[in-house]
């Protein structure tokens, strides 16, 4: 049987080193860095990869990614410290 010893997402960015430092700013680490070609950010149970692509419009489209936090008031204050607005959706 084959073991998974460790598994990621890639969401294609605009921006390598600006999305970098978003998710810097929301407490993640660089695991890795290939120059301008890719990079990884990790949390605790994720890995985020970062792929640059020169792609004209970039939307959501089926991506999504979810942090559960300890206190959704101190999470708030993080990301409004760090310019980072929230949208919540009733429903």
């Amino acid at each position: 049987m084959m073991t998974i010893n460790e598994s990621n997402m890639t969401i294609m960015v605009k921006n390598l080193g600006e999305s970098i430092k978003f998710y810097k700013s929301i407490g993640l680490t660089l695991k890795n860095r290939w120059k301008n070609d890719y990079a990884m950010v990790e949390s605790t149970g994720i890995t985020i990869g970062l792929h640059p692509t020169n792609k004209k419009k970039l939307d959501s489209g089926s991506v999504s990614i979810g942090f559960m936090v300890d206190s959704l008031t101190e999470a708030m204050s993080m990301l409004e410290k760090n310019h980072i607005t929230c949208r919540f959706e009733d429903g």
